[in-house]
């Protein structure tokens, strides 16, 4: 099966996400890490992550550019 790396973090790569994962492709989230937000500064995901999360699908969370060449 092929995979398809899809690199996002916003509401608008939510909803290409959607999209993609009716493509029949093996889906791999690359996203921001969770930030903390608020007031209790708790670690909140981002809508990407969110819509991976309910998809299913693997999702690998990076910090820096150069963890992706790893």
């Amino acid at each position: 099966m092929k995979v398809l790396y899809f690199l996002s973090s916003c509401r608008f790569g939510a909803l290409v996400l959607k999209k993609l994962n009716l493509s029949g492709w093996e889906i791999v989230l690359v996203t921001k890490r969770d930030k903390p937000q608020g007031r209790g500064l708790k670690l909140k995901p981002n809508p990407a992550k969110v819509e991976a999360q309910k998809l299913g699908l693997k999702i690998k969370a990076v910090k820096k550019k150069k963890e992706l060449e790893k």
